[in-house]
């Protein structure tokens, strides 16, 4: 295939030479009178010449087309972008299932009534430890709960209770809500059904 390319570069640069060749040949021969014959320089080639120039050219344009490839793929090139690691909020830590039912006692040793996620009342006192979570103090109806670097406050739950007469009497008075009655407490499973 290269030598079918040499030889019609070689026939195309023969067909310009012979045209050069003609064309002189007709102007001198036209209207112009017989100059003295100037000797003209002619570079005579070789095929091997001819074939290296034709090698040179293939070759430069290799050349050119690997610069051009190269340059598109550094371009194209993925700049690399740091990558930030977001920091998500830690879930907050609550006493799941923790509810303050009652406090009682005096200011010095206070005891506090909790139910329980596995639905049991248990009391304990300032300094303990109730579901992992320590007793660290209480204030009114306040109590604060803290597990490691957590402090969590509960406030005191307390029932309603609405007093009906029996036989459908006069009303015994106004009774105020969220007022702690004596005895012991009812049973939270037992509030909601009926």
């Amino acid at each position: 295939m290269r030598k079918k390319q040499i030889l019609k570069k070689l026939l195309a640069m023969a067909a310009l030479l012979g045209a050069g060749a003609a064309g002189a040949q007709v102007t001198q021969g036209a209207v112009v009178p017989a100059a003295p014959a100037q000797p003209v320089s002619v570079q005579s080639l070789t095929l091997g010449d001819l074939a290296d120039m034709a090698r040179d050219v293939e070759f430069e344009k290799q050349r050119r087309a690997l610069r051009e490839a190269k340059g598109a793929a550094e371009s194209k090139a993925p700049i690399p972008v740091p990558v930030r690691k977001v920091k998500v909020a830690p879930k907050p830590i609550t006493p799941e299932g923790l509810q303050v039912r009652a406090i009682f006692g005096t200011k010095s040793s206070e005891t506090i009534r909790f139910y329980t996620k596995s639905g049991q009342f248990e009391d304990h006192q300032v300094g303990d430890t109730v579901q992992g979570w320590t007793i660290i103090n209480v204030v009114n109806e306040w109590v604060t709960l803290q597990k490691g670097k957590v402090t969590y406050p509960l406030a005191l739950q307390m029932l309603a209770v609405v007093v009906e007469p029996a036989d459908g009497g006069a009303d015994v008075g106004p009774v105020a809500k969220n007022a702690v009655q004596s005895g012991p407490l009812p049973n939270p499973n037992l509030a909601g059904s009926k």
